[in-house]
């Protein structure tokens, strides 16, 4: 999770995640599909503020990553705050997530409730599944 320009998070695949090991993603093959969850690709994001973004928690599912070898990987938020971003340039080049995972790869900026970076980061959730 990087930091982006007024506090805001952005969820992106984790270094030590499998799909950037050169090792285990042969196992998994190419990354064939980025599927948002139907609450992210219907969310409004307009306006200053952004107040009607889609409010996050750290489960929320963001989307779903297919592979070659059929395996589904799911991203979740990891932590609490409201939508202000999600790429959808994703969907038309997902191989952007392994290629350029902290700029063009990125996968959504959240915007957390509070402004105090280390009770976020305490507070994130990392998993692998």
């Amino acid at each position: 999770m990087a930091e982006r320009p007024h506090c805001s998070k952005q969820v992106s695949l984790a270094h030590c995640h499998p799909l950037l090991d050169p090792v285990q993603s042969v196992r998994f093959g190419a990354i064939t599909k980025v599927e948002f969850a139907e609450s992210v690709r219907q969310s409004v994001i307009k306006g200053k503020g952004k107040k009607q973004s889609l409010r996050l928690m750290p489960d929320t599912r963001i989307c779903f990553i297919h592979t070659a070898s059929g395996r589904v990987f799911e991203i979740r938020a990891a932590i609490k705050g409201m939508l202000m971003e999600w790429n959808a340039s994703l969907e038309l080049n997902p191989q952007l997530l392994t290629t350029n995972p902290e700029r063009e790869g990125f996968v959504a900026i959240i915007k957390p409730p509070t402004d105090d970076s280390e009770k976020i980061l305490s507070e994130c959730v990392s998993e692998v599944v």
